[in-house]
């Protein structure tokens, strides 16, 4: 899954993010550097093409606060990615409320366009989740008990989630 610089997005007034390809701001942060394999949120984001297209794109966001690139500041990349995880990306992350049972799979579809979230959840399992461009990827699903975006939202989804219905609750 493609990851783009945060400070490269545009929310528009209705909270939608929007992203122009240019020669500055390419299609995509290279899989191999330091700030993709920190890993990111992914976002709905409608991309504009350098021929003037607009698609609806599920791309991550970088962390800023492992981006020398949005923070500003070089020491930034430094710091990401050390210890027992290095030279693996970690996985994207997603809200439990973003994924809809899709047959016997799952489907990320967000019902709405939200803010840059900075900080990853405390608690999260893997889910096999098809994306906008069909390709299932094994990402990290926040807990909807200890998530403040997802339990405000949906709480009787707390008890069921690692039971395997919707986002990891049972279906209804």
């Amino acid at each position: 899954m493609d990851m783009i610089h945060k400070s490269h997005v545009h929310w528009t007034p209705s909270g939608q993010a929007t992203y122009t390809i240019t020669a500055t701001h390419p299609s995509s942060i290279p899989h191999d550097d330091p700030i993709y394999l920190a890993g990111g949120w992914v976002y709905r984001v409608v991309v504009t093409t350098v021929d003037g297209e607009t698609e609806n794109r599920h791309v991550q966001l970088c962390d800023i606060d492992s981006c020398h690139v949005c923070s500003g500041d070089a020491t930034k990349s430094a710091l990401i990615h050390t210890g027992e995880m290095e030279g693996e990306a970690v996985k994207p992350v997603i809200h439990c409320k973003d994924v809809q049972k899709e047959g016997e799979g799952w489907r990320f579809e967000p019902k709405k366009a939200r803010k840059y979230e900075k900080n990853f959840p405390d608690n999260t399992f893997d889910r096999l989740v098809r994306f906008a461009d069909a390709v299932e990827r094994v990402v990290q699903v926040c807990e909807v008990r200890t998530c403040k975006v997802c339990g405000a939202k949906r709480p009787e989804w707390g008890e069921r989630q690692k039971e395997g219905g919707r986002a990891g609750g049972t279906e209804g």
